[in-house]
């Protein structure tokens, strides 16, 4: 492609701003959310934005996890 056709859209929001707000404690109300590692999305959900992609995501995660956790369970046990 034509180095012309090419438009360069900047990310419209701080990143250095978003990177230090993350360095703060979420206190006592939000803490029982936070204390293991979490994955935040955020989007409209309109087909269009892809959330289902994420959740279809975190449905197999989960599904590949618990059949781990069983296989592990039924070793232990023989």
């Amino acid at each position: 492609m034509p180095k012309n056709k090419i438009e360069v859209i900047y990310n419209p929001y701080d990143i250095n701003k978003i990177t230090e707000k993350s360095k703060v404690t979420v206190g006592k109300k939000y803490e029982h959310i936070f204390f293991k590692k979490t994955i935040i999305t955020m989007g409209s959900l309109h087909y269009q934005k892809g959330q289902w992609h994420l959740i279809k995501t975190f449905s197999r995660l989960i599904k590949k996890a618990f059949e781990r956790a069983k296989e592990f369970l039924k070793e232990q046990k023989n």
